[in-house]
Protein backbone atom coordinates (compact mmCIF):
# COMPACT_ATOMS: atom_id res chain seq x y z
CA UNK A 1 0.00 0.00 0.00
CA UNK A 2 2.64 2.34 0.82
CA UNK A 3 4.52 1.64 -2.51
CA UNK A 4 1.54 2.03 -4.30
CA UNK A 5 1.04 5.60 -2.54
CA UNK A 6 4.67 6.68 -3.50
CA UNK A 7 4.29 5.96 -6.87
CA UNK A 8 1.10 7.90 -6.87
CA UNK A 9 2.85 10.26 -5.09
CA UNK A 10 5.96 10.11 -7.64
CA UNK A 11 3.49 10.63 -10.81
CA UNK A 12 1.95 13.55 -8.95
CA UNK A 13 5.15 15.34 -8.62
CA UNK A 14 5.84 14.83 -12.07
CA UNK A 15 2.70 16.39 -13.28
CA UNK A 16 2.91 19.16 -10.75
CA UNK A 17 6.56 19.99 -12.31
CA UNK A 18 5.03 19.59 -15.61
CA UNK A 19 2.65 22.03 -14.77
CA UNK A 20 5.08 24.55 -13.44
CA UNK A 21 7.88 24.43 -15.79
CA UNK A 22 5.02 25.62 -18.35
CA UNK A 23 3.47 28.31 -16.27
CA UNK A 24 6.73 29.48 -15.86
CA UNK A 25 7.19 29.43 -19.90
CA UNK A 26 3.93 31.49 -19.71
CA UNK A 27 5.50 33.96 -16.93
CA UNK A 28 8.50 34.21 -19.59
CA UNK A 29 6.82 34.76 -22.08
CA UNK A 30 4.42 37.37 -20.56
CA UNK A 31 7.74 39.11 -19.42
CA UNK A 32 9.24 39.54 -22.64
CA UNK A 33 6.25 40.67 -24.31
CA UNK A 34 6.17 43.32 -21.47
CA UNK A 35 9.36 44.75 -21.70
CA UNK A 36 10.46 46.89 -24.18
CA UNK A 37 12.78 45.41 -26.78
CA UNK A 38 16.58 46.59 -26.11
CA UNK A 39 18.54 47.55 -29.57
CA UNK A 40 21.46 45.37 -29.75
CA UNK A 41 23.49 48.68 -30.71
CA UNK A 42 22.64 51.96 -29.14
CA UNK A 43 21.90 54.45 -31.98
CA UNK A 44 24.00 57.17 -32.32
CA UNK A 45 23.80 61.25 -33.09
CA UNK A 46 24.09 60.46 -36.59
CA UNK A 47 20.82 58.84 -36.06
CA UNK A 48 19.53 61.28 -33.74
CA UNK A 49 19.98 64.31 -36.28
CA UNK A 50 18.77 62.25 -38.98
CA UNK A 51 15.31 61.85 -37.40
CA UNK A 52 15.29 65.40 -36.14
CA UNK A 53 16.39 66.57 -40.11
CA UNK A 54 13.60 64.32 -41.65
CA UNK A 55 11.02 65.36 -39.08
CA UNK A 56 11.72 68.99 -40.03
CA UNK A 57 11.11 68.66 -43.13
CA UNK A 58 8.45 66.32 -43.06
CA UNK A 59 6.36 69.40 -40.99
CA UNK A 60 7.19 71.96 -43.96
CA UNK A 61 6.44 69.47 -46.59
CA UNK A 62 3.26 68.72 -44.59
CA UNK A 63 2.91 72.92 -44.06
CA UNK A 64 2.82 73.04 -47.92
CA UNK A 65 1.45 70.22 -49.29
CA UNK A 66 -1.84 71.20 -46.74
CA UNK A 67 -1.80 74.46 -48.57
CA UNK A 68 -1.23 73.32 -51.97
CA UNK A 69 -3.80 70.53 -51.76
CA UNK A 70 -6.27 72.85 -50.40
CA UNK A 71 -6.00 75.12 -53.51
CA UNK A 72 -5.50 72.25 -55.75
CA UNK A 73 -9.02 71.25 -55.03
CA UNK A 74 -10.43 74.54 -55.05
CA UNK A 75 -8.81 75.22 -58.26
CA UNK A 76 -9.97 71.49 -60.12
CA UNK A 77 -12.89 70.79 -58.17
CA UNK A 78 -15.81 72.21 -59.99
CA UNK A 79 -18.75 71.30 -57.40
CA UNK A 80 -16.11 72.50 -54.24
CA UNK A 81 -15.48 75.84 -56.48
CA UNK A 82 -18.93 76.84 -56.57
CA UNK A 83 -20.23 75.57 -52.91
CA UNK A 84 -17.40 78.01 -52.37
CA UNK A 85 -18.37 80.88 -53.71
CA UNK A 86 -21.93 80.48 -54.62
CA UNK A 87 -22.72 82.02 -51.21
CA UNK A 88 -21.11 85.56 -52.36
CA UNK A 89 -24.33 86.16 -54.01
CA UNK A 90 -26.36 86.92 -51.09
CA UNK A 91 -23.50 88.85 -49.57
CA UNK A 92 -23.98 92.68 -49.26
CA UNK A 93 -20.83 93.88 -49.35
CA UNK A 94 -20.43 91.75 -52.53
CA UNK A 95 -23.18 93.12 -53.78
CA UNK A 96 -22.58 96.79 -53.85
CA UNK A 97 -19.19 95.79 -55.91
CA UNK A 98 -21.51 94.09 -58.47
CA UNK A 99 -24.09 97.30 -58.68
CA UNK A 100 -21.17 99.68 -58.34
CA UNK A 101 -18.97 98.35 -61.37
CA UNK A 102 -22.19 97.32 -63.27
CA UNK A 103 -23.56 100.99 -63.19
CA UNK A 104 -20.24 102.60 -64.37
CA UNK A 105 -19.66 100.12 -66.77
CA UNK A 106 -23.34 100.83 -67.90
CA UNK A 107 -23.15 104.94 -67.46
CA UNK A 108 -20.11 104.89 -68.91
CA UNK A 109 -21.21 103.35 -72.44
CA UNK A 110 -24.91 105.18 -72.37
CA UNK A 111 -24.73 109.21 -71.97
CA UNK A 112 -28.31 109.07 -70.24
CA UNK A 113 -28.45 112.67 -70.32
CA UNK A 114 -27.81 113.05 -73.62
CA UNK A 115 -30.26 110.17 -74.47
CA UNK A 116 -32.69 112.18 -73.28
CA UNK A 117 -32.26 115.35 -74.24
CA UNK A 118 -32.68 113.74 -78.20
CA UNK A 119 -35.76 112.42 -77.56
CA UNK A 120 -37.61 115.30 -76.06
CA UNK A 121 -35.31 117.95 -78.87
CA UNK A 122 -36.77 114.88 -81.61
CA UNK A 123 -40.71 115.88 -80.10
CA UNK A 124 -40.18 119.29 -79.83
CA UNK A 125 -39.60 118.97 -84.01
CA UNK A 126 -43.35 118.17 -84.34
CA UNK A 127 -44.55 121.69 -84.10
CA UNK A 128 -45.73 121.52 -80.97
CA UNK A 129 -47.52 124.77 -79.03
CA UNK A 130 -45.22 127.01 -77.31
CA UNK A 131 -46.21 126.29 -74.08
CA UNK A 132 -46.02 122.78 -74.59
CA UNK A 133 -42.10 123.38 -76.13
CA UNK A 134 -41.07 125.40 -73.29
CA UNK A 135 -42.38 122.27 -70.78
CA UNK A 136 -40.37 119.79 -72.76
CA UNK A 137 -37.40 121.65 -72.70
CA UNK A 138 -37.69 122.02 -68.56
CA UNK A 139 -38.09 118.36 -69.00
CA UNK A 140 -34.60 117.51 -69.75
CA UNK A 141 -33.01 117.66 -66.66
CA UNK A 142 -35.96 115.58 -64.80
CA UNK A 143 -36.09 113.36 -67.45
CA UNK A 144 -32.39 112.13 -67.51
CA UNK A 145 -32.50 111.53 -63.91
CA UNK A 146 -35.56 109.85 -63.48
CA UNK A 147 -34.11 107.80 -66.28
CA UNK A 148 -30.77 107.18 -64.61
CA UNK A 149 -33.36 106.74 -61.08
CA UNK A 150 -34.46 103.87 -62.45
CA UNK A 151 -31.59 102.39 -63.90
CA UNK A 152 -30.32 102.61 -60.14
CA UNK A 153 -32.88 100.71 -58.80
CA UNK A 154 -33.26 98.24 -61.35
CA UNK A 155 -29.74 97.14 -61.40
CA UNK A 156 -29.81 97.38 -57.37
CA UNK A 157 -32.77 94.66 -57.37
CA UNK A 158 -31.68 92.94 -60.06
CA UNK A 159 -28.40 92.10 -58.81
CA UNK A 160 -29.93 91.38 -55.03
CA UNK A 161 -32.71 89.80 -56.40
CA UNK A 162 -33.00 85.50 -55.91
CA UNK A 163 -33.45 84.91 -58.99
CA UNK A 164 -29.80 86.58 -59.87
CA UNK A 165 -28.24 84.43 -56.82
CA UNK A 166 -29.63 81.14 -58.54
CA UNK A 167 -28.22 82.81 -61.90
CA UNK A 168 -24.89 83.48 -60.22
CA UNK A 169 -24.45 80.17 -58.86
CA UNK A 170 -25.19 78.42 -62.36
CA UNK A 171 -22.67 80.48 -63.99
CA UNK A 172 -20.40 79.50 -61.34
CA UNK A 173 -19.95 76.22 -63.37
CA UNK A 174 -19.25 78.10 -66.46
CA UNK A 175 -16.81 80.75 -64.54
CA UNK A 176 -14.97 77.28 -62.89
CA UNK A 177 -14.54 76.16 -66.56
CA UNK A 178 -12.79 80.07 -67.44
CA UNK A 179 -10.87 79.94 -64.22
CA UNK A 180 -8.71 76.89 -65.27
CA UNK A 181 -8.82 78.21 -69.19
CA UNK A 182 -7.42 81.48 -67.70
CA UNK A 183 -4.63 79.36 -65.84
CA UNK A 184 -3.75 77.61 -68.97
CA UNK A 185 -3.71 81.34 -70.78
CA UNK A 186 -6.25 80.58 -73.26
CA UNK A 187 -7.66 83.96 -74.84
CA UNK A 188 -10.93 83.37 -74.33
CA UNK A 189 -11.43 83.14 -70.41
CA UNK A 190 -13.70 85.35 -68.53
CA UNK A 191 -10.83 85.84 -66.00
CA UNK A 192 -8.30 87.73 -67.46
CA UNK A 193 -4.47 88.33 -66.84
CA UNK A 194 -3.24 91.18 -68.16
CA UNK A 195 0.20 93.71 -67.47
CA UNK A 196 0.13 91.58 -64.22
CA UNK A 197 -3.74 92.24 -63.15
CA UNK A 198 -5.93 89.53 -62.52
CA UNK A 199 -9.41 91.03 -63.32
CA UNK A 200 -13.21 89.05 -64.56
CA UNK A 201 -14.69 90.48 -67.20
CA UNK A 202 -18.17 92.12 -66.62
CA UNK A 203 -19.42 91.91 -69.79
CA UNK A 204 -21.72 89.09 -68.69
CA UNK A 205 -22.75 90.76 -65.70
CA UNK A 206 -23.87 94.01 -67.79
CA UNK A 207 -25.73 91.84 -70.46
CA UNK A 208 -27.92 89.86 -67.38
CA UNK A 209 -28.33 93.72 -66.45
CA UNK A 210 -29.79 94.99 -70.04
CA UNK A 211 -31.79 91.55 -70.29
CA UNK A 212 -33.55 92.39 -67.27
CA UNK A 213 -34.14 96.09 -68.19
CA UNK A 214 -35.70 95.09 -71.48
CA UNK A 215 -38.04 92.49 -69.77
CA UNK A 216 -39.46 95.60 -67.32
CA UNK A 217 -40.20 97.55 -70.18
CA UNK A 218 -37.31 100.19 -69.84
CA UNK A 219 -36.70 100.76 -73.72
CA UNK A 220 -33.54 102.65 -72.95
CA UNK A 221 -31.71 99.80 -71.76
CA UNK A 222 -31.70 99.10 -75.56
CA UNK A 223 -29.04 101.47 -75.76
CA UNK A 224 -27.12 99.59 -73.54
CA UNK A 225 -23.98 98.06 -76.04
CA UNK A 226 -21.67 95.30 -75.74
CA UNK A 227 -19.49 95.93 -72.61
CA UNK A 228 -15.99 95.09 -73.10
CA UNK A 229 -15.04 96.06 -69.49
CA UNK A 230 -13.05 94.29 -66.21
CA UNK A 231 -12.80 94.40 -62.88
CA UNK A 232 -9.50 94.61 -61.21
CA UNK A 233 -9.06 92.18 -58.59
CA UNK A 234 -5.60 92.23 -57.94
CA UNK A 235 -2.11 94.07 -59.31
CA UNK A 236 0.62 92.69 -58.49
CA UNK A 237 3.55 91.89 -61.18
CA UNK A 238 4.09 88.66 -59.62
CA UNK A 239 0.60 87.04 -61.09
CA UNK A 240 2.21 86.88 -64.61
CA UNK A 241 3.83 83.55 -63.21
CA UNK A 242 0.23 82.57 -62.24
CA UNK A 243 -0.07 79.91 -64.82
CA UNK A 244 2.78 78.51 -64.07
CA UNK A 245 2.01 78.33 -60.95
CA UNK A 246 -1.47 76.82 -61.41
CA UNK A 247 0.68 73.55 -62.54
CA UNK A 248 2.91 73.61 -59.15
CA UNK A 249 -0.30 73.36 -57.66
CA UNK A 250 -1.89 71.04 -59.51
CA UNK A 251 1.75 68.45 -58.80
CA UNK A 252 2.48 69.80 -55.16
CA UNK A 253 -0.77 69.64 -54.33
CA UNK A 254 -0.91 65.38 -54.97
CA UNK A 255 1.92 64.85 -53.93
CA UNK A 256 3.31 66.81 -51.48
CA UNK A 257 1.04 65.79 -48.25
CA UNK A 258 2.14 61.73 -48.89
CA UNK A 259 5.86 62.55 -49.41
CA UNK A 260 5.38 64.17 -45.69
CA UNK A 261 3.67 61.53 -44.64
CA UNK A 262 6.36 59.52 -45.47
CA UNK A 263 9.24 61.78 -44.23
CA UNK A 264 7.67 61.95 -40.68
CA UNK A 265 7.28 58.11 -40.56
CA UNK A 266 10.80 57.80 -41.47
CA UNK A 267 11.86 60.29 -38.95
CA UNK A 268 9.81 58.08 -36.25
CA UNK A 269 11.71 55.22 -37.37
CA UNK A 270 14.80 56.69 -37.34
CA UNK A 271 14.80 57.58 -33.80
CA UNK A 272 16.03 55.70 -30.80
CA UNK A 273 12.88 56.44 -28.56
CA UNK A 274 10.00 56.05 -31.12
CA UNK A 275 7.48 56.58 -28.59
CA UNK A 276 8.93 59.90 -27.72
CA UNK A 277 9.25 61.04 -31.28
CA UNK A 278 5.76 60.27 -32.40
CA UNK A 279 5.03 62.71 -29.01
CA UNK A 280 7.28 65.23 -30.53
CA UNK A 281 6.15 64.83 -34.12
CA UNK A 282 2.33 65.41 -33.11
CA UNK A 283 3.20 68.58 -30.78
CA UNK A 284 5.40 70.23 -33.17
CA UNK A 285 2.43 69.44 -35.82
CA UNK A 286 0.27 71.35 -33.78
CA UNK A 287 2.44 74.52 -33.25
CA UNK A 288 2.68 74.31 -37.09
CA UNK A 289 -1.23 74.77 -37.42
CA UNK A 290 -1.12 77.46 -35.29
CA UNK A 291 1.51 79.34 -37.14
CA UNK A 292 -0.69 78.76 -40.32
CA UNK A 293 -3.46 80.21 -38.57
CA UNK A 294 -1.63 83.11 -37.25
CA UNK A 295 -0.20 83.54 -40.72
CA UNK A 296 -4.04 83.51 -42.65
CA UNK A 297 -4.92 86.17 -40.06
CA UNK A 298 -1.75 88.51 -41.31
CA UNK A 299 -2.52 87.28 -45.06
CA UNK A 300 -6.68 88.87 -44.68
CA UNK A 301 -5.10 91.38 -43.79
CA UNK A 302 -2.76 91.52 -46.46
CA UNK A 303 -5.06 90.95 -49.30
CA UNK A 304 -7.55 93.13 -48.21
CA UNK A 305 -5.46 96.20 -48.17
CA UNK A 306 -4.09 94.94 -51.56
CA UNK A 307 -7.08 94.37 -52.87
CA UNK A 308 -9.11 97.33 -51.88
CA UNK A 309 -6.61 99.39 -53.21
CA UNK A 310 -7.45 102.90 -55.10
CA UNK A 311 -6.94 101.27 -58.61
CA UNK A 312 -9.26 98.46 -58.01
CA UNK A 313 -13.02 97.94 -57.67
CA UNK A 314 -13.42 95.82 -54.19
CA UNK A 315 -14.00 97.55 -51.26
CA UNK A 316 -12.64 96.32 -47.82
CA UNK A 317 -15.57 94.27 -47.00
CA UNK A 318 -16.01 92.77 -49.60
CA UNK A 319 -12.46 91.15 -49.72
CA UNK A 320 -12.89 90.43 -46.56
CA UNK A 321 -15.60 88.28 -47.53
CA UNK A 322 -13.92 87.33 -50.61
CA UNK A 323 -10.65 85.84 -48.41
CA UNK A 324 -12.94 84.03 -46.04
CA UNK A 325 -14.94 82.53 -48.43
CA UNK A 326 -11.70 80.57 -50.07
CA UNK A 327 -10.32 80.39 -46.96
CA UNK A 328 -13.24 78.75 -44.70
CA UNK A 329 -12.25 75.16 -45.82
CA UNK A 330 -9.05 75.43 -45.15
CA UNK A 331 -9.54 76.72 -41.34
CA UNK A 332 -11.72 74.08 -40.98
CA UNK A 333 -9.10 71.45 -41.82
CA UNK A 334 -6.49 73.19 -40.11
CA UNK A 335 -8.73 72.74 -36.69
CA UNK A 336 -8.96 69.23 -37.68
CA UNK A 337 -5.48 68.75 -38.00
CA UNK A 338 -4.50 70.41 -34.53
CA UNK A 339 -7.18 68.12 -33.07
CA UNK A 340 -5.76 65.02 -34.57
CA UNK A 341 -1.98 66.13 -33.68
CA UNK A 342 -2.83 67.03 -29.96
CA UNK A 343 -4.89 63.29 -29.73
CA UNK A 344 -1.87 61.60 -31.16
CA UNK A 345 0.22 63.72 -28.62
CA UNK A 346 -1.97 62.06 -25.75
CA UNK A 347 -2.38 58.72 -26.84
CA UNK A 348 1.43 58.53 -26.98
CA UNK A 349 1.83 60.38 -23.96
CA UNK A 350 -0.55 58.08 -22.09
CA UNK A 351 1.13 54.63 -23.32
CA UNK A 352 4.33 55.76 -22.17
CA UNK A 353 6.23 55.27 -18.95
CA UNK A 354 5.78 58.30 -17.23
CA UNK A 355 4.00 57.62 -13.81
CA UNK A 356 0.40 59.43 -14.06
CA UNK A 357 0.22 57.11 -17.34
CA UNK A 358 1.62 53.98 -16.03
CA UNK A 359 -1.31 54.31 -13.13
CA UNK A 360 -4.23 55.07 -15.19
CA UNK A 361 -3.22 52.01 -17.55
CA UNK A 362 -2.86 49.73 -14.14
CA UNK A 363 -6.20 50.87 -13.21
CA UNK A 364 -8.01 50.16 -16.34
CA UNK A 365 -5.90 46.72 -16.12
CA UNK A 366 -7.05 46.19 -12.10
CA UNK A 367 -10.91 47.15 -13.17
CA UNK A 368 -10.54 45.06 -15.90
CA UNK A 369 -9.08 42.05 -13.97
CA UNK A 370 -11.85 42.24 -10.99
CA UNK A 371 -14.67 42.48 -13.38
CA UNK A 372 -13.56 39.40 -15.14
CA UNK A 373 -12.98 37.32 -11.81
CA UNK A 374 -16.61 38.51 -10.56
CA UNK A 375 -17.83 37.23 -14.13
CA UNK A 376 -16.25 34.31 -13.94
CA UNK A 377 -17.40 33.43 -10.18
CA UNK A 378 -20.89 33.79 -11.42
CA UNK A 379 -20.06 30.93 -14.20
CA UNK A 380 -20.09 33.85 -17.01
CA UNK A 381 -17.28 33.60 -19.24
CA UNK A 382 -16.69 34.00 -23.21
CA UNK A 383 -15.49 30.70 -23.65
CA UNK A 384 -13.08 29.85 -26.75
CA UNK A 385 -13.90 33.36 -27.81
CA UNK A 386 -12.45 35.03 -24.58
CA UNK A 387 -9.59 32.54 -24.84
CA UNK A 388 -8.89 33.78 -28.22
CA UNK A 389 -9.27 37.22 -27.09
CA UNK A 390 -6.81 36.35 -24.54
CA UNK A 391 -3.76 35.19 -27.28
CA UNK A 392 -4.08 37.99 -29.72
CA UNK A 393 -4.78 41.27 -27.68
CA UNK A 394 -2.00 42.68 -29.45
CA UNK A 395 -3.17 41.89 -32.68
CA UNK A 396 -6.73 43.17 -31.78
CA UNK A 397 -5.74 46.27 -30.34
CA UNK A 398 -3.52 47.01 -33.47
CA UNK A 399 -6.18 46.19 -36.00
CA UNK A 400 -8.53 49.08 -33.90
CA UNK A 401 -6.11 51.48 -34.60
CA UNK A 402 -5.50 50.65 -38.65
CA UNK A 403 -9.22 51.29 -38.78
CA UNK A 404 -9.38 54.52 -36.59
CA UNK A 405 -6.49 55.52 -38.57
CA UNK A 406 -8.18 55.04 -42.32
CA UNK A 407 -11.67 56.68 -40.94
CA UNK A 408 -9.58 59.78 -40.36
CA UNK A 409 -7.65 59.32 -43.43
CA UNK A 410 -10.62 58.63 -45.71
CA UNK A 411 -13.16 60.92 -44.04
CA UNK A 412 -13.55 64.07 -46.09
CA UNK A 413 -14.03 66.93 -44.91
CA UNK A 414 -12.43 66.55 -41.99
CA UNK A 415 -13.36 67.47 -38.56
CA UNK A 416 -12.56 67.83 -35.09
CA UNK A 417 -15.77 65.79 -34.34
CA UNK A 418 -15.00 63.27 -36.46
CA UNK A 419 -11.66 63.17 -35.06
CA UNK A 420 -12.95 63.22 -31.50
CA UNK A 421 -15.56 60.40 -31.57
CA UNK A 422 -12.77 57.88 -34.01
CA UNK A 423 -10.62 58.33 -31.26
CA UNK A 424 -13.22 58.23 -28.29
CA UNK A 425 -14.75 55.04 -29.78
CA UNK A 426 -11.51 53.00 -30.86
CA UNK A 427 -10.59 53.40 -27.28
CA UNK A 428 -13.57 52.24 -25.75
CA UNK A 429 -13.32 49.14 -27.89
CA UNK A 430 -9.45 48.40 -26.66
CA UNK A 431 -10.56 49.47 -22.99
CA UNK A 432 -13.58 47.20 -23.21
CA UNK A 433 -10.98 43.96 -24.25
CA UNK A 434 -9.37 44.24 -21.06
CA UNK A 435 -12.97 43.60 -19.65
CA UNK A 436 -13.51 40.23 -21.72
CA UNK A 437 -14.13 37.00 -19.41
CA UNK A 438 -11.60 34.31 -19.97
CA UNK A 439 -12.52 30.85 -19.70
CA UNK A 440 -11.43 29.39 -16.57
CA UNK A 441 -7.64 27.64 -16.63
CA UNK A 442 -8.03 23.84 -17.44
CA UNK A 443 -5.79 21.91 -14.84
CA UNK A 444 -4.93 18.41 -15.75
CA UNK A 445 -7.94 16.25 -14.12
CA UNK A 446 -5.01 13.32 -13.47
CA UNK A 447 -3.20 16.03 -10.97
CA UNK A 448 -6.62 16.26 -8.72
CA UNK A 449 -7.36 12.26 -9.37
CA UNK A 450 -4.00 11.47 -8.52
CA UNK A 451 -4.43 13.59 -5.10
CA UNK A 452 -7.45 11.75 -4.42
CA UNK A 453 -6.06 8.23 -4.95
CA UNK A 454 -3.16 9.37 -2.49
CA UNK A 455 -5.02 10.56 -0.17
Amino acid sequence: MSDYADTLTDESIGVLRARVSMLETENERLRTALTPPVSPARRGAGWRVASAVLVIIGLLAGLAGLVTAYARTQLLTTEQFVGTFAPLADDPAIQDVLVEASLTAINDAVDVPGLTTELIDGIRTLDLPPRADSALNLLKGPAAQGAQSLIDSSVNTIVRSDAFASTWENALQVTHTQLLATMRGEEDAALSITDGTLSVQLGPVVEQVRTRLLDAGIGLADAIPTIDRSIPLLENTSLDQIRGAYYLIDIAGAWLPWVSLVLLTAGVMCARRRRRAVAVTAAMTAVTMLILTVGLALARTIVTVSVSGAKTAMTPDAAQSLFDAATENLSSMIVALTTLAITVFLVAWLSGPASLPTKLRATVTAAGVQTRERLEARGLHAGRVGAWVSAHTTVIVALIAVAGAAVILLTRPLSPAVIIWTVVGAAVIAVSITFVPRPPVAVPSDVFGTEDAAE
